[in-house]
């Protein structure tokens, strides 16, 4: 019996260019970022749930920090962080934050903001040639973790999980080693590192419970998944038999499967599991 779906859609006009769309981690919030200011809306129903404007500078994109917290019969509104054209990182909800919920990431000489990575309470931020970890409030300054340098990363290649109810981070990126990626855990001294690829490492990403860990290089052609333990190779897996550019990846919330998308207008799914 052939069954028909229907798939409701609401609709949101800005009135300045966009520069950014976001979701946040579980899909019931939504920032819109313009040249000028953001609106954060819900997804259902859409609605209006807040909007800021009147930045220091030209916003270039903004990304829904945490879900909603708080009880079901009062809850708070996300947490938005917006990247300024001077890659400044402000920090907003409802109302103008106070000073020290702001903090600068064009500073340091780690160059440009290149990507942002949200998860839980933990924002990392990658730039040219460093990834900062920070750890995010509502209502405290955000606080500096830690500082790792990378190397050329003009990508911005980096990946963060949180694990154990969100007491633990873990997070991965390139070393200043060509083709080399490093995973740091949160109470460890030293980082794992793990030499899955010979050129320049182009993307990284974690699975959810920071056990595995697949890259890719700028070749594109092949993808490695490796345990984030011991920095092992697990799965070498064929993306494309000619170059490719792999822009992202994700695996399935039960680390079973892996997605990886690339410039060749295809979407792979693999087999995570290993024997």
């Amino acid at each position: 019996m052939a069954m028909a779906m229907a798939m409701a859609s609401s609709s949101f006009v800005a009135t300045d260019p966009l520069a950014h769309v976001a979701f946040n981690a579980d899909a019931t919030h939504l920032v819109v970022a313009t040249s000028s200011g953001i609106r954060a809306l819900s997804c259902s129903p859409l609605e209006h749930v807040f909007s800021r404007g009147g930045f220091a500078g030209e916003v270039k994109s903004a990304d829904l920090l945490l879900a909603q917290e708080g009880s079901s019969s009062e809850p708070e509104p996300p947490l938005v962080a917006v990247v300024l054209g001077d890659d400044t990182i402000r920090y907003c909800i409802s109302q103008p934050p106070p000073h020290g919920q702001m903090m600068d990431a064009g500073n340091g000489g780690g160059g440009v903001v290149r990507a942002i990575r949200h998860v839980g309470d933990h924002v990392a931020v990658a730039r040219d040639y460093r990834v900062t970890l920070y750890q995010v409030s509502r209502h405290k300054a955000a606080k500096l973790i830690m500082d790792v340098h990378t190397g050329p990363n003009q990508v911005g290649a980096c990946a963060l999980a949180l694990v154990d109810g969100g007491q633990v981070f873990v997070l991965a990126c390139p070393t200043p080693t060509v083709g080399k990626v490093q995973i740091w855990h949160k109470g460890r001294a030293a980082a794992v590192r793990v030499h899955a690829h010979d050129l320049t490492v182009a993307c990284v990403e974690l699975s959810g419970d920071g056990q595995l860990l697949a890259t890719a290089d700028d070749m594109g052609s092949y993808a490695f998944i490796c345990s984030t333990t011991d920095g092992l190779v697990r799965q070498e897996l064929r993306v494309c038999c000619t170059r490719a550019v792999v822009s992202s990846m994700a695996f399935s919330f039960d680390s079973k499967w892996l997605a990886v998308s690339s410039d060749r207008a295809a979407v792979h799914l693999f087999n995570a599991q290993w024997t």
